[in-house]
């Protein structure tokens, strides 16, 4: 026998004896480690999504956690499934969820009503298990969970919350993109799994990587939990390609998870407002100067000014040149969908959003890449898909979705929903889930239609105004927020959180009596309501009343000791009062309870000035540095620190450090007039006082200085 023919047939032999030997640990129940854990993040332990409950009629019911309730909807279940019923689990984040209303809008209630008309040969149980802000990868892992309740089906909408934590993905990192794909693969087997248990001794998941995962908190701790608005994002090409791959893994491991239990699974692409919602973050690419970046600008200024005047091709011309200077910018692809949109072209048009779409540095909508992903994975693992995206757009008009469909940047409006559930509706009759036969009459239909409506009364309707007033502040959209906030306040008269969002939303405009009055409404509803009281107490030492500001501060400290905010703006309020020595302890107690906090030791830095202790306050200003390099109030404090104590090259270097940060910061021109002032420099100092007086033309000290400048030798 040639030695070819001796190969293929070993070949061959030995992928019998694998695909038997899966076969005998499948019928011993043994299960993959890719059905238990990711390889690329952990989760501290955590408490379950569903709890048990005893019911009246003795049977236990699985109910949602209550301490799960901020994230999930109100849902019951029977713990053991009842003959002839067919349970479906909705997986995915706030859209899933129901938001900005509830469970009683989403497409889960809708399809339960919509399953019940039509087919009554089965009871059908629609579990909404879709949670504020979770990511595919927490999907998964709830996933995890949900197996242990017989589920018949998982229908899986996510893609919109991918880059909400942070994560660094130095497992992936570590491991070539081969070696990665072939332990991706492995990680399905009930052999490997075997294998690396029977080697390690115990049942902890083989890392993917030298330093292994990420490790999570057991529940969401979004980004923009700890900034105001989004901030805290910057531009991370590779992160960003991490974050796809890891899309992608996390709805193969639903599949996975989801036939291990028996279970179908339909995927349902996200879809987002592309007309209509401005990016949340913009940038420019990394490497723009000065030079360009102005150049970049008068162009967006002359096509602002060009589409005021309805001069659109001029408009268009002047954005494209922008373009040519940096690309990157995602407001900038927006103004050129809206220029194109209203020269009806549309196919461009759309292309301009989901370029704006994916260059936000703030990706809170699903990047396009991601539709693809889940058609993909859908057909490789040959899974039933709901292009829904694709559905706004041949409904949308213009073939671009945006406020005629979306409530916010993500949202569907209610009729989205409703829609989605039949469509789903349909896919389970092609499926055989649901029994074939003639299609829902209009009538039942709109029967159906008014029974989920009139769930949606008129408080409800005030609670998504609130909420989607939330969630835009939360992303930074204050405008938006605060027309929507007042609106809610209206409808939601004994909701502490509408007065609340209402308050600031009329501090933000600058009604600051009105934003006290609501803030003390939402207090008489809930005395203990700690954000509202931190900024009443924040709002009143802004409008002076310094003791009155204290008061409240002391109330918040005491009714929450652990929060360094509450220390904080204690201390901002006994600052202003000149207490020193109550403000340094306080600034000193918000440090103890969370260290990163720059504003705490630039304050202390403050105090020390007073005290004359300025080796201590240039300690304080360089902690402030440490923590936030970036911050060119800290850098400029402490380049006049600098010259009180006579190292004018530091103070240079640290004002010449502002300028890089901010090219108008008129301070930094006068510290550095000081010092070449001070250098005997009187030219470099005059034209550092002309350049403050350029940016300030009634700055008083500059044109002082300059007055007293000796003139210049012939």
């Amino acid at each position: 026998m040639r030695l070819w023919k001796k190969l293929l047939f070993s070949a061959v032999i030995m992928a019998v004896f694998f695909v038997l030997l899966e076969l005998v640990l499948v019928a011993v129940g043994v299960t993959p480690i890719l059905y238990e854990e990711d390889p690329y993040v952990g989760f501290a332990s955590g408490v379950p999504l569903f709890v048990e409950h005893p019911a009246d009629d003795g049977t236990i019911h699985m109910v949602t956690a209550e301490n799960r309730l901020s994230l999930f909807n109100v849902q019951s279940f029977p713990k053991e499934k009842r003959p002839g019923v067919y349970r479906v689990f909705c997986m995915g984040g706030s859209t899933t969820y129901g938001r900005p209303y509830d469970h009683n809008a989403s497409f889960a209630t809708w399809l339960e009503e919509f399953s019940a008309a039509a087919d009554g040969s089965r009871e059908w149980e629609v579990i909404n298990a879709g949670g504020i802000s979770y990511a595919s990868y927490r999907v998964a892992m709830l996933m995890e969970e949900l197996i242990q309740y017989e589920p018949d089906l998982f229908i899986v909408y996510s893609g919109h919350n991918e880059f909400l934590e942070r994560r660094t993905y130095q497992a992936m990192l570590d491991t070539p993109p081969t070696l990665r794909n072939l332990h991706s693969r492995l990680l399905g087997t009930r052999t490997f799994s075997v294998i690396q248990r029977l080697v390690r001794g115990d049942d902890r998941m083989p890392e993917i990587g030298t330093e292994g995962r990420d490790l999570l908190p057991a529940e969401v701790d979004a980004i923009l939990d700890h900034t105001v608005g989004p901030e805290s994002y910057t531009r991370d090409d590779e992160l960003r390609n991490r974050v796809l791959l890891h899309y992608r893994y996390s709805l193969e491991r639903m599949v996975a998870i989801a036939r291990s239990a028996g279970a179908k699974v339909i995927f349902v692409t996200p879809a987002s407002n592309l007309r209509d919602s401005l990016p949340f973050k913009n940038e420019h690419r990394a490497d723009l100067d000065t030079v360009n970046e102005n150049l970049w600008l008068g162009h967006l200024h002359m096509a602002g000014e060009a589409f005021e005047k309805e001069e659109l091709d001029e408009a268009l011309k002047a954005l494209d040149k922008a373009a040519e200077i940096d690309d990157r910018h995602a407001r900038l692809h927006f103004l050129r969908g809206r220029v194109l949109l209203r020269l009806d072209r549309y196919k461009e048009a759309k292309r301009a959003f989901m370029r704006a779409r994916d260059e936000d540095v703030c990706p809170l909508r699903a990047l396009t890449p991601m539709r693809s992903i889940v058609l993909d994975v859908a057909e490789v693992d040959d899974v039933p898909v709901i292009d829904f995206m694709g559905m706004m757009e041949q409904d949308a008009q213009d073939g671009i979705p945006g406020d005629e469909s979306f409530l916010d940047h993500v949202h569907p409006t209610v009729e989205g929903h409703r829609l989605l559930a039949l469509t789903l509706l349909d896919e389970m009759q092609a499926m055989g889930v649901v029994k074939r036969g003639p299609m829902l009459a209009e009538e039942t239909i709109d029967e159906v239609t008014a029974r989920v409506k009139r769930r949606l009364d008129h408080r409800a309707h005030a609670n998504a105004l609130r909420n989607l007033a939330k969630v835009l502040r939360w992303a930074g959209k204050f405008e938006q927020s605060a027309n929507l906030a007042v609106q809610a306040v209206g409808g939601l008269p004994d909701d502490s959180e509408a007065h609340y969002l209402a308050g600031d939303a009329r501090w933000r405009s600058g009604h600051l009596d009105i934003a006290v009055a609501e803030y003390e409404l939402a207090l008489s509803i809930d005395p203990d309501y700690l954000a509202a009281i931190l900024q009443l107490g924040s709002l009143l030492l802004e409008k002076g009343e310094a003791e009155a500001a204290k008061n409240y501060l002391g109330r918040a400290v005491r009714l929450a000791p652990d929060k360094a905010a509450s220390h904080f703006r204690l201390a901002n309020a006994l600052f202003v009062l000149k207490d020193f020595d109550g403000a340094q302890d306080e600034y000193q107690e918000s440090l103890r309870l969370d260290s990163e906090l720059a504003d705490a030791h630039k304050n202390l830095g403050l105090i020390a000035i007073q005290r004359d202790q300025l080796d201590v306050a240039v300690d304080h200003f360089e902690q402030a540095l440490d923590i936030d390099p970036a911050d060119a109030d800290a850098r400029c404090e402490l380049g006049f620190l600098f010259i009180e104590t006579k190292k004018l090259d530091l103070a240079a270097q640290e004002f010449s450090a502002v300028l890089l940060l901010d090219p108008d910061y008129v301070r930094a021109y006068l510290g550095l007039g000081f010092v070449a002032e001070a250098d005997g420099d009187l030219e470099e100092a005059a034209y550092m006082y002309r350049q403050v007086l350029g940016i300030d033309p009634e700055n008083a000290e500059a044109r002082k200085k300059l007055e007293q400048l000796p003139p210049a030798p012939k």
